[in-house]
């Protein structure tokens, strides 16, 4: 199926309001696939068109300073006849009829459905613009019909179904000698009787015409001659229709005189002829024919037919020759023996046999003639194998040629200078992006050139076909579809005739856009080199003839010389002594281009004679046409040191792994052993460390290999671990405890690289250990035991002291033992919270507040509707030693004991609050109520209580301080620090 290009209507359109001229170009292009330019006046307009073609503009009528009919009327004065729809909101008919009178190709009213109103928009564009094409095509077509019609070499003449004449071409009035009046239309007869009149035998003709106006659709040929001695051959044919309906018929007159004289003149020279037969350069066969038009024998043949065929005479005259198959030949004939003979000759290629069996290609041409009253043909073979294998070759330039234009982007082009005629190639069409349909003219042709270079092209055009130049060249831009920009630089030759008229001008067009492009891009990368080798942190250096005429900046530094210094010396005396051989020999290589290697080692020897390591990279390369190296070096002196120290390092280290009695290990990243230490012998059995390397880990030494998985998850998560305890295997399969230190090392990218640590056999530390353990637990059992005595201790003398309280009548005597109580229940209940608790050296401070808090409730018969006693303790499960929680304890049990005796007896009800808070270095005690409070005038420091005694010096014991308020209530405060 052909390809054709369809391309996208382009349309302007040219509103001055932009709300509806961004609609209307959103609506054609969205939704019916034209391509819409705006224009926001019709000046603007104007602009547009200058740059850019059109296939249509859409125009409003009402516009500030030119309004559309002016637009239009602007266009058409100038010759401009693209289409044109004026598009208004006015619609009164003397707009309408102004506008057709001014050549507008139709008429649309704005408003109503906005959908409708761009779907008739579109119908009449579309319309509008294939009815304009056809009309160019027709025109084109005309246009082409009329110019075939006048560079005939026949002359043509072109009736009606009635005899009137239509069409002819000056070939024809030319040949007949008719002047331009008589063949006017309405002259019919004048011209007939003109024709007439130049013929020898007219009344003939004048039958022979008749005859074919009564057969219409019947064809003519015959020969008619005229009175000065011309001899035309006249074809003529029927202008039938498919339906059969007769238009006319056309006559073609072809001038054969020459033909014929030329004919008579080779019948009078027989002689020439034979010398010619004998002497030609082809084979030619003369051969008799029948009338029914079949060969009957081979007359004659030349000495060419005898030396082409490898055939005697006598076997081509006997027509034993089987390779010459004539009657093969014959058959392919585009037309018969008897039409040859009729008068004519044909020309077609074939191929004949030799007698040596070689298929030779030949262009055979028949003639008929007349040999002593005798039917003949005249049959030539010309042995065309050399033309075959040019024409291959050329067809493979040709196809080469187009191959290699299409490549580089190369087009060719001729023009006529007389006719403005331009041919193009197809890769012409390619570069400037135009349909290979299209007919190119100098003015397609330059509406593509870039506006900016369109006047210097004109120029440099004219100049040379008004000049005496052979050549020019040029560069310019053109813009192709898409609005791309492409350059374009073109070589063109001119031919001139004698007097320096331009007859042709050949020449090639190349798309240059690429290497106008990385030339730029060059340039930029030369520069961006230049900066890049300048500033480079590597030394660069160019040795030629073992001098140094180039070296960086770098270069100079690494080397300790100046460029003029640099330059002067033979490279060779800033080497090492004791590397200079070497170096020369690494040299001379790489310039015969036999040194592969191109990295090499060498000291060199600054001004100041220190010794600086470099590491070189050479290449080979042409320096100014000759060759040269170019190097890379970089001063590797500190690496050199590093990597001494380095091995020394190693070395050390090594004697270190192997004299440890601990075991070292190294995997690689998949577990396997790189490396193990000899203490591997000792500590699990083997005899040699190369029992294991090369083995996995985890399969050869690991007592449970799963278990490796638990101790990579930690290891991973963390990058290293620490005494990680895991259990291996000796040789012999019995199992030994270790304790890991391990860590993993990772490479750039982030991954494992291997793995390193050592294993440390704590077999004998693990019954430490236990035996620590088990005797730890002896002695919990032996504390708890004591604490349980000591709260039993005191619990008894809780009792005796209780005892005591009921023989007695004495209030403050009952008063004193209640309050000595409770303070041997404060530490009583110490103790049993440390033989109850799992940790015997800590209590929770919470449960012994409420424990204490309770018991002193309970003792002084409180009424818990009446008073309520709060405890907060922050952090919640807060622990306290028994060297802090026994003085809390006593003083919380002081502070209760005297809000419960004297904060209430006022109103006999209140609150007290006990809060105990810890930071990260200090507790707060707060022990509040709301009872009375205590008296401003009264000085807790003279008074002698024994409960404000045992307070203040239990603070003192904390290392605290005591901070109280007197009012509303009362509120002790104690700070002391973590004895932590």
């Amino acid at each position: 199926m052909e390809w054709k290009w369809c391309p996208v209507i382009s349309v302007l359109y040219v509103d001055d309001e932009p709300v509806p001229l961004e609609m209307t170009k959103l609506s054609l292009e969205k939704g019916f696939g034209f391509s819409v330019d705006t224009a926001i006046s019709a000046h603007d307009a104007l602009e547009h068109l200058k740059i850019q073609r059109y296939d249509l503009i859409i125009s409003d009528y009402q516009m500030p300073e030119m309004d559309g009919i002016e637009l239009l009327k602007l266009l058409r004065r100038t010759g401009n006849a693209i289409p044109f729809i004026l598009f208004t909101g006015r619609g009164q008919e003397e707009v309408v009829d102004d506008a057709y009178n001014a050549g507008v190709d139709s008429f649309l009213v704005k408003g109503g459905d906005p959908r409708i109103l761009y779907m008739d928009l579109a119908r009449r564009i579309e319309q509008i613009v294939s009815h304009k094409k056809t009309e160019q095509a027709l025109q084109f077509s005309n246009i082409l019909l009329s110019t075939q019609l006048e560079t005939s070499m026949d002359g043509i003449l072109v009736v009606d179904e009635h005899g009137a004449i239509i069409s002819s071409n000056t070939r024809f009035m030319d040949m007949w000698n008719i002047p331009v009046d008589v063949i006017a239309p309405g002259s019919d007869e004048c011209a007939l009787l003109s024709v007439l009149g130049n013929l020898v035998d007219f009344e003939a003709s004048s039958l022979s015409a008749n005859y074919l106006s009564d057969r219409r659709d019947e064809k003519s040929h015959e020969e008619i001659v005229l009175k000065d001695s011309r001899v035309f051959d006249q074809y003529s044919a029927p202008m039938v229709e498919s339906d059969g309906e007769y238009y006319g018929r056309v006559w073609h007159f072809r001038d054969i005189t020459a033909r014929r004289q030329a004919e008579e003149a080779l019948r009078e020279d027989e002689d020439k002829s034979r010398m010619i037969f004998e002497n030609s350069n082809d084979a030619i066969f003369l051969m008799e024919v029948a009338r029914e038009g079949e060969i009957c024998r081979i007359i004659d043949v030349n000495s060419v037919a005898v030396r082409q065929t490898g055939y005697s005479k006598e076997e081509l005259l006997s027509g034993s020759a089987v390779g010459i198959d004539f009657p093969t030949l014959i058959q392919r004939l585009p037309s018969t023996i008897s039409e040859l003979l009729a008068g004519g000759n044909t020309t077609f290629e074939s191929d004949v046999t030799r007698k040596d069996g070689i298929l030779l290609p030949v262009e055979v041409n028949i003639q008929a003639v007349q040999f002593k009253n005798t039917s003949c043909i005249i049959v030539t073979i010309r042995d065309i194998s050399r033309r075959k294998r040019t024409e291959e070759t050329l067809q493979k330039s040709v196809a080469d040629l187009a191959r290699a234009q299409q490549v580089a982007n190369i087009g060719n082009w001729s023009l006529d200078p007389a006719t403005n005629e331009v041919a193009w190639s197809d890769q012409m069409y390619e570069i400037f992006t135009i349909p290979r349909s299209s007919l190119i003219t100098r003015d397609l042709y330059l509406a593509t050139i870039h506006p900016d270079d369109s006047e210097h092209v004109i120029q440099v055009l004219t100049e040379a076909l008004n000049g005496s130049l052979d050549f020019f060249d040029l560069e310019y831009r053109i813009i192709i579809q898409g609005g791309h920009i492409r350059n374009i630089y073109e070589l063109a030759e001119i031919s001139r005739d004698e007097q320096g008229t331009p007859l042709l001008v050949f020449g090639t067009a190349q798309d240059v856009t690429e290497r106008i492009l990385a030339e730029m891009i060059c340039r930029e990368s030369e520069l961006k080199y230049r900066t890049l080798i300048e500033s480079a942190n590597e030394g660069i250096f160019i040795i030629q003839d073992g001098f140094v005429p180039y070296g960086n900046p770098k270069a100079m530094e690494i080397m300790g010389f100046s460029a003029d210094e640099f330059a002067g010396n033979h490279f060779l005396e800033l080497v090492h002594p004791d590397d200079r051989q070497e170096t020369l020999e690494r040299y001379q290589k790489r310039i015969r281009g036999e040194f592969d290697e191109p990295i090499a080692y060498s000291r060199i020897i600054d001004r100041n004679n220190n010794v600086h390591w470099l590491e070189i990279n050479a290449v080979r390369i042409l320096w100014n046409g000759r060759p040269a190296t170019l190097n890379f070096v970089t001063d590797i002196t500190r690496r050199r040191r590093a990597e001494e120290a380095l091995r020394e390092s190693e070395e050390n280290y090594r004697m270190v792994v192997e004299n440890i009695s601990d075991v070292f290990y190294r995997t690689d990243k998949n577990g396997i052993l790189t490396m193990i230490s000899s203490s591997l012998k000792t500590v699990l059995g083997y005899d040699s460390v190369e029992e294991c390397l090369g083995q996995s880990i985890a399969e050869k030494l690991y007592f449970e290999p799963e278990k490796r998985r638990d101790f990579l998850e930690v290891l991973l998560k963390n990058g290293s671990v620490k005494d990680f305890e895991v259990t291996l295997k000796r040789k012999d399969g019995s199992p030994v405890t270790v304790a890991t230190s391990s860590q993993v090392y990772y490479d750039e990218s982030g991954n494992v690289l291997r793995i390193e640590g050592v294993f440390r056999d704590i077999t004998e530390r693990k019954r430490t250990e236990a035996a620590l353990v088990e005797s730890l637990h002896e002695k919990e059992l032996l504390l708890k035991e004591i604490h349980h005595r000591v709260k039993n201790n005191l619990q008894t003398i809780s009792s005796l002291l209780y005892l005591q309280s009921l023989s007695t009548d004495n209030i403050g005597q009952i008063s004193l033992l209640r309050e000595a109580r409770s303070r041997v229940i404060s530490m009583g209940l110490i103790h049993q919270k440390l033989y109850q608790s799992a940790d015997i050296a800590h209590i929770q401070f919470m449960d012994y507040i409420r424990g204490l808090i309770d018991f002193l409730e309970e003792s002084y018969g409180v009424d818990p509707d009446k008073i309520q006693t709060f405890v907060d303790v922050s952090p919640s499960d807060l622990t306290m030693d028994l060297d802090t929680g026994i003085p809390c304890g006593l003083i919380i049990n002081e502070l209760v004991t005297n809000a419960l005796k004297y904060a209430f007896r006022e109103y006999g009800c209140g609150t007290i609050r006990i809060r105990m808070e810890r930071d990260e270095h200090e507790y707060l005690l707060t022990v509040s109520d709301d009872g009375v409070g205590i008296p401003e005038d009264l000085d807790l420091s003279t008074v002698k209580s024994l409960g404000m005694t045992i307070v203040t010096d239990l603070v003192s014991q904390l290392d605290g301080s005591l901070e109280i308020i007197r009012q509303p209530g009362a509120t002790f405060r104690i700070r002391f620090p973590d004895q932590k």
